[in-house]
């Protein structure tokens, strides 16, 4: 009976130990402490203090203000945040004005209608340099790989003509310029009046607003 007994309680000490066992395997514990979201930024920075101006009181025919290699009118745009963005550029209306009727001006038959024809004599070049070499590469911008953002390879103008005939928008065909976190492009503003315009610019002027629009990609 002892025998029994005795083996009857190592039994049951044995089962006892089977059964708590689970809880001598060794754990380790880690904590994430401190988890955080913080809001990434979107911003358009231009190179300069205060964004330029194109700003000219001696046109003439055949003035330009390209000279050479050298590109007096330009923005260098960076998006100085940390999330993609989409660049678009708007033109405002453009205005002329006479400014007063100069006797030349009434020889070339233009006279004082208060509309101004410096406008239409402006022929420009508005561009982005896409790879950056300070040059225009290609004609006009065609969308030739279909995604909606102008690239290197398909041309870098996305406008030639007369001031007065520029479209609202740019890049156009609600086209995008693809500017990335802390991603710059420089955009560029050729003009130039060719030499045949003659007298009936004289004294007249044109203004317009240039927008720079920085979305957040999609």
């Amino acid at each position: 009976m002892k025998k029994i007994f005795g083996l009857t309680v190592a039994a049951l000490m044995v089962i006892a130990l089977v059964g708590g066992g689970t809880w001598a395997y060794f754990s380790d514990v880690e904590t994430s402490v401190d988890n955080t979201f913080t809001a990434g930024t979107l911003d358009l920075t231009p190179d300069t203090a205060t964004i330029h101006v194109i700003s000219y009181s001696d046109v003439n025919p055949g003035w330009s203000n390209v000279s050479g290699s050298t590109h007096n009118d330009s923005w260098t745009l960076t998006n100085s945040g940390n999330v993609d963005g989409d660049l678009i550029i708007a033109i405002g209306a453009i205005a002329n004005a006479d400014n007063g009727t100069e006797d030349p001006e009434d020889d070339a038959g233009s006279g004082d209608t208060g509309n101004g024809d410096l406008g239409a004599a402006l022929d420009v070049v508005f561009w982005a340099d896409l790879n950056g070499n300070g040059s225009i590469d290609g004609g006009l911008w065609s969308d030739t790989n279909s995604n909606g953002y102008m690239d290197a390879g398909e041309g870098e103008k996305m406008y030639d003509g007369d001031l007065d005939s520029m479209p609202a928008t740019y890049p156009p065909s609600s086209g995008k310029i693809d500017l990335d976190g802390s991603g710059s492009i420089d955009v560029y503003f050729d003009a130039s009046v060719a030499t045949t315009v003659g007298n009936g610019i004289m004294g007249d002027s044109c203004t317009f607003d240039i927008t720079f629009q920085l979305d957040q990609t999609p």
